[in-house]
């Protein structure tokens, strides 16, 4: 896989867009029992905290100073996460787009045609009590 923010200095406290072209070549690789196209991003240098120093006195009279040094964990964290992706192969150019909703379908087709254009691909259910119903059945054993 390459990047192509090399030269950038990613800054875990900021936001930052990380931005990487697939290969052409990726294989299905199975983690915890799901086969996929999976993605490992790793922290290459860095840390996951800073240093701090406290100083403090000792004695009746505090005439002796002692400092004490320790690293402060600050694990990054997520607080939003969105993901894109451009098709670079191509163009082929959409029949027909629909979602499916609350048992309905919306043709999306002239929101998917334009770029740049956003829809939203799940919508809230209609119902003022949703419910969901399950069908249990008993096997035969033997």
């Amino acid at each position: 896989m390459t990047s192509n923010f090399e030269a950038s200095k990613i800054d875990l406290n900021w936001t930052e867009v990380v931005d990487f072209t697939v290969p052409e070549d990726m294989e299905l690789l199975k983690v915890n029992e799901q086969e996929a196209r999976w993605v490992r991003i790793r922290l290459q240098s860095g840390a996951y905290g800073f240093k701090q120093t406290i100083t403090f006195k000792t004695g009746a009279a505090g005439e002796t100073s002692n400092t004490f040094t320790y690293v402060a964990a600050q694990p990054p964290a997520l607080s939003t996460f969105a993901i894109g992706y451009t098709w670079q192969c191509g163009p082929f150019h959409l029949e027909r787009v629909f979602t499916y909703n609350d048992f309905n379908y919306a043709d999306r087709t002239e929101e998917a045609i334009w770029p740049g254009i956003t829809f939203a691909l799940f919508a809230r259910v209609a119902d003022v009590t949703p419910a969901l119903y399950l069908w249990l059945r008993q096997e035969a054993s033997g």
